[in-house]
């Protein structure tokens, strides 16, 4: 879905959250997992490496899922977008 808007850096995570350390130059990064309540687990404890790793998390895309859609599922955001229209700012 990601891909399908055009953005090109995408890294995924797999079971062991390696990839903190692999994201750890980065200055700023936006953590998209499901809003569901897996995905606000597993958000959190990302969330906190990456603090603790000096990466700054840029909430702004997930609050605006939160407040501002029924979407759960990540899987999902491309089609949402698509079908209503809508474009985020998110830097």
């Amino acid at each position: 879905a990601l891909e399908d808007l055009g953005i090109k850096r995408i890294l995924t995570l797999g079971p062991d959250y390696k990839t903190i350390e692999n994201v750890s130059d980065e200055k700023e990064v936006v953590l998209l997992v499901d809003l569901d309540k897996e995905g606000k687990s597993i958000y959190h404890r990302i969330k906190k490496g990456l603090i603790e790793h000096g990466v700054r998390v840029n909430d702004k895309l997930r609050k605006y899922l939160f407040k501002n859609t029924k979407l759960r599922q990540i899987e999902g955001f491309g089609s949402y977008l698509r079908k209503n229209g809508e474009m985020v700012q998110i830097c």
